[in-house]
């Protein structure tokens, strides 16, 4: 994907900036120093964690990037020295305290990280909300060793059995890490998907549930690119009629469900974000649910900067499709990581597995969701990961 260099830093220097605004509003910070230049006294400022080299980040290699506003976008080294804790990946923005008195290296003592950027999603009335059953499922849908579809048959069947009011399948449907599947010749990709879809909206005809479908970038048949559009069913040769009950949304998206803020993204960040993430006695211990909280901290669906090799970033829909806007009451992330259920700040994350792994069954998610004003989150959510 062809992009100006220039385009992806205005881009990526507004999201620090808007951020930033959050963060000094919050902290009661009036105004920023410029991260590169030398300072006697302590001072506060705001840049993008980065790396010197191509490597992964370490205590020793740990740059910040400045904005171009306050830093005119210079970079400097950080000496992590005087920090009693840290939580740092590449990409992350951060508000520090510290000093620069060399000019050539940041010593902060101070990241400004205790309260969440975010406000949180507000709730309708407990009287207007009713009770709602959310299924989640991702891909990929059969196991390596055949193309049967022997567990989403299983998934489905679980579904005609107890109905949801609302199913959301993430991708990959026709994924690029099954070797079965690259080697097809009697079957173009979007014709495999084709059949996948029709079985889906078949089983459901007759059940009082709308599905809900989240592409991957491991789709075969689709645009390889992140923020990824929406599937167009319009293209397939489905009956219409067949189709009316399955919505089609883009990787992430946030939605409005029932009166829930609902968060998701088949991407797997916490895979990502895991294998480049730096600590020393952070404030969350729990390595999950620090990662989790990374992602409300940045409100972003992905914060990593420079991404993985896996994902194929357009910086121009990033800034409109990426973001975390408030923060939600579900969010489902599905990912290579053990499923799970965590609550992190009043918004419950839901990691649902995938329906097959390797030439196994695997695990979907169902959760069952009632208001209740003097819970946590306003909700009571009971959730059940089950084994197909």
């Amino acid at each position: 994907m062809m992009e100006k260099i220039a385009d992806r830093v205005l881009v990526l220097d507004g999201i620090a900036e808007e951020i930033g605004e959050r963060l000094k509003e919050i902290n009661s910070i009036e105004s920023l120093s410029s991260v590169g230049l030398q300072y006697a006294e302590p001072v506060t400022v705001l840049g993008r964690v980065c790396c010197d080299s191509n490597g992964r980040l370490n205590a020793k290699s740990v740059l910040l990037g400045g904005d171009v506003q306050t830093s005119q976008g210079c970079k400097v080294a950080m000496q992590l020295s005087q920090l009693a804790s840290y939580s740092l990946f590449p990409g992350q923005i951060v508000m520090m305290e510290g000093q620069n008195s060399s000019g050539t290296a940041f010593v902060p003592t101070r990241i400004y990280n205790e309260v969440l950027p975010l406000q949180k999603a507000p709730l309708p009335a407990e009287a207007d909300m009713e009770r709602l059953t959310i299924v989640a499922v991702s891909g990929p849908y059969t196991t390596s060793d055949n193309l049967a579809y022997e567990p989403l048959a299983d998934f489905i069947k679980h579904i005609q059995a107890h109905p949801p009011d609302v199913c959301i399948m993430f991708g990959p449907f026709v994924d690029a890490k099954l070797q079965l599947i690259k080697d097809l010749k009697d079957t173009t990709y979007s014709e495999h998907f084709t059949k996948i879809v029709e079985v889906i909206s078949k089983a459901i005809e007759h059940l009082p549930t709308e599905v809900v479908l989240v592409p991957s970038q491991r789709d075969l048949q689709h645009t390889f690119v992140y923020p990824t559009p929406p599937f167009d069913l319009g293209k397939l040769k489905i009956d219409k009629e067949l189709l009316k009950k399955i919505h089609c949304v883009s990787d992430p998206s946030t939605l409005r469900i029932n009166g829930l803020c609902v968060g998701m993204t088949s991407t797997d960040i916490l895979f990502h974000i895991g294998a480049e993430e730096i600590s020393l006695n952070p404030l969350i211990t729990e390595r999950l649910s620090r990662l989790l909280d990374h992602l409300l901290q940045q409100g972003s669906y992905y914060p990593l900067n420079p991404p993985s090799e896996e994902v194929n970033i357009s910086y121009e829909k990033y800034e409109l499709f990426s973001r975390i806007p408030v923060i939600p009451h579900l969010v489902f992330l599905p990912s290579e990581l053990k499923q799970f259920v965590k609550n992190i700040n009043g918004c419950v994350f839901v990691n649902p597995g995938r329906l097959s792994k390797g030439e196994t069954g695997g695990t979907f998610a169902r959760l069952v969701v009632l208001p209740n004003s003097a819970a946590d989150c306003g909700l009571d959510i009971a959730a059940q990961v089950v084994r197909i």
